[in-house]
């Protein structure tokens, strides 16, 4: 699932929020966005979970989307789909002095080539 406007992702980006069950079954589904490493899970479980575009408007922000689009670690898969829809998240990807995921970028090199 791909937003088409991502501006019109406008999530909490501070304090504690509580996922609900369809998109993570744990217990405790509480996360503390505060804290840069809890926020990144946030992120990689809704951009894996969502169910349609109400899931990701309501859990995902903009801003912080491309803050951090470099270093979740995401399927291939859905990170082509999100970069060829939005190139600006492919542009912060390559702009990041570091390459979190350089498997990714060997994968989509060889897809270019097929």
């Amino acid at each position: 699932m791909v937003i088409k406007d991502l501006a019109a992702l406008h999530g909490p980006t501070t304090g504690t929020v509580t996922l609900p069950h369809h998109l993570m079954w744990q217990a405790d589904r509480t996360f503390d966005l505060d804290d840069p490493g809890t926020l990144q899970w946030l992120y990689e479980i809704v951009l894996r979970e969502a169910r349609g575009s109400a899931d990701l408007v309501e859990w995902l922000d903009s801003r912080m989307l491309h803050a951090c689009w470099p270093s979740l670690y995401l399927p291939h898969g859905i990170r082509h789909v999100w970069e060829m829809s939005h190139p600006s998240l492919s542009n912060a990807r390559e702009a990041s002095p570091v390459q979190a995921n350089p498997t990714y970028v060997r994968w989509l090199a060889q897809q270019q080539a097929a």
